[in-house]
């Protein structure tokens, strides 16, 4: 009986840090910015290929803009950006994307419609790979671009009923 197996061909050692930040700077504009930066290193076996030392730096910031005093109209815009990496044999081109949107309430918040563009501009994804006696291109574009919309109805009461004890600290007062 033949089984089938996997064999490794890397380790991957990455070495990050994580980083955010959300504000908002005026009543109707609020955004959350993101960061991430690794450092690694590997080593390869089972090919013949020559491993690089790499980094990688990516960001985003998401921006949420209300339209109106009721908050019921919000228009949202994201920019999410991967710089050009290595890792192992690889080179990564860089990727950016853009993402927007609109959020509409209605009857008192309980009905939500969202509508959603992403991958804006229609960004390919990129790379190379090198091994010893090759080199391999890769133009990757998957028709990523799309348009969602969702509609969200809340049921029952959005109010909570809290029941509120009256504790007597009487006894807790006579002993001071």
């Amino acid at each position: 009986m033949d089984f089938l197996h996997t064999i490794n061909y890397y380790n991957n050692n990455f070495w990050g840090l994580n980083a955010s930040y959300t504000d908002t700077f005026f009543k109707f504009w609020e955004t959350s910015i993101s960061m991430n930066a690794s450092l690694q290193n590997s080593s390869v076996f089972n090919i013949q290929a020559e491993t690089q030392k790499g980094s990688a730096f990516s960001y985003s910031i998401n921006n949420t803009f209300t339209l109106n005093k009721n908050k019921t109209l919000v228009f949202f815009l994201n920019y999410s950006h991967s710089l050009a990496y290595k890792n192992v044999n690889s080179y990564f081109h860089a990727f950016p994307e853009l993402t927007s949107g609109l959020k509409v309430s209605l009857m008192e918040k309980k009905l939500q419609i969202n509508a959603t563009v992403t991958n804006v501009f229609a960004q390919r994804y990129r790379g190379d790979l090198y091994f010893a006696d090759n080199s391999q291109h890769m133009d990757n574009y998957w028709d990523g671009r799309s348009f969602r919309l969702s509609v969200n109805y809340t049921f029952g009461s959005g109010k909570k009923k809290i029941n509120k004890k009256n504790i007597n600290f009487e006894e807790k007062e006579r002993v001071q």
